[in-house]
């Protein structure tokens, strides 16, 4: 690759801080993120399957100590009722606790108000020094305007909007990123 080849390959430096509202955006995505990957797990199929199983041998084990076949299709329907129910109590409780994390992160500037360099090349990312290679990237993504390089399900780097000269720059940066991890043959941990 020539000189120029590899400038024409090169993005930034580019130097800021995330804000609040940045951060908190971020923070947002990642719970979303986390809570797909819940999903995928323990989809309504699982919870269904596991509340059917239960109801079944609840209804034989009622059959078998002689009750009626009415009672034993009632418990088996309540014992589903069950599982539904836990489902949305769990992803209610998971809901809240990631709400409550992301005030709390917010709230706390030591963990975003420090500046940032970025820097993307040929070779890979370089964030306040520290290297990571395209292969390690998983996904590209937008959040609220935001170019983040997901390295995993709840890991990222980001450059905000502003970081850039114009929209124009981020979209190249962005399509520069995208086509690096597919020759890269990016895989990050994005579950």
């Amino acid at each position: 690759m020539s000189p120029a080849d590899a400038e024409a390959r090169r993005f930034g430096p580019y130097d800021y801080a995330l804000t609040a509202e940045e951060f908190a955006a971020l923070a947002r995505a990642v719970a979303g993120r986390q809570r797909a990957a819940l999903e995928r797990r323990m989809g309504w199929r699982w919870i269904v399957a596991g509340a059917v199983a239960a109801g079944i041998a609840l209804g034989v084990g009622l059959a078998l100590a002689g009750a009626a076949a009415r009672v034993a299709a009632a418990a088996g329907l309540a014992v589903a009722g069950s599982g539904v129910m836990l489902r949305w109590v769990f992803r209610r409780q998971i809901a809240r606790a990631q709400g409550a994390a992301v005030s709390e992160a917010k709230a706390d500037a030591a963990l975003y108000k420090h500046r940032r360099r970025l820097v993307a090349g040929a070779e890979g990312l370089s964030l306040d020094g520290a290297s990571t290679p395209w292969s390690a990237i998983g996904e590209v993504s937008r959040v609220e305007g935001m170019v983040t390089l997901w390295r995993g399900l709840a890991d990222a780097i980001v450059a905000p909007a502003r970081a850039f000269a114009d929209a124009d720059e981020a979209a190249r940066f962005e399509a520069f990123a995208r086509a690096m991890i597919a020759q890269a043959g990016g895989d990050g941990d994005v579950a």
